[in-house]
């Protein structure tokens, strides 16, 4: 397997919506930024379901001073790092095209301000093809922003739900606890 894609049975737990839920761990993208880095990790894909959810799937970096995972891993160097989104909204791009895997050079989570929020329901309000559903999303409170910026120094942001679940698998599918989050 090469950073360039996944494997396929990850694409197929992907597209059947097959994924290990039951080992997911609850936090939210600020909590788990204080706690790991995804500096040179890889942002392989993000999938996109109906009903405003989403996964995105990582490629992370395994530092030394990470913890030991629970069961221990075989290939300390990376893993595979699912963050599933329940509560997503968009996805923004920079200026300059993205193309995945995206080596990650920074990430930074922030909660939306009013009037943020207010900026994005009345954009909202001004297209015609808007769902009724998206008016609902945006008035839970708190919505969030992710941005993840490449080591080339491009970016794209991703507005989501404050709750989010990661699951962490290795090349052989085996799940593993990510320590210090909650285990829901």
């Amino acid at each position: 397997m090469s950073l360039q894609n996944y494997p396929d049975w990850l694409g197929s737990m992907l597209l059947t919506g097959n994924l290990p839920w039951d080992d997911m761990a609850k936090s939210s993208m600020h909590e788990f930024l204080v706690l790991f880095t995804l500096h040179d990790s890889y942002f392989v894909t993000l999938h996109i379901a109906p009903g405003h959810i989403a996964v995105a799937v990582m490629r992370w970096y395994m530092r030394l001073e990470m913890p030991v995972f629970n069961p221990p891993m075989r290939d300390k160097s990376y893993a595979f790092l699912l963050i599933y989104f329940p509560s997503f909204y968009q996805i923004r791009m920079g200026q300059d095209a993205i193309t995945f895997p995206y080596e990650i050079g920074e990430v930074k989570c922030s909660i939306l301000t009013d009037e943020q929020r207010l900026a994005i329901l009345n954009a909202e309000l001004l297209d015609p093809f808007h769902e009724d559903s998206t008016f609902e999303f945006l008035l839970e409170p708190p919505l969030c922003r992710s941005t993840f910026i490449s080591v080339e120094n491009t970016r794209f942001d991703l507005t989501h739900g404050e709750s989010v679940y990661f699951v962490c698998l290795d090349d052989d599918k085996q799940t593993h606890s990510i320590p210090r989050l909650t285990r829901q």
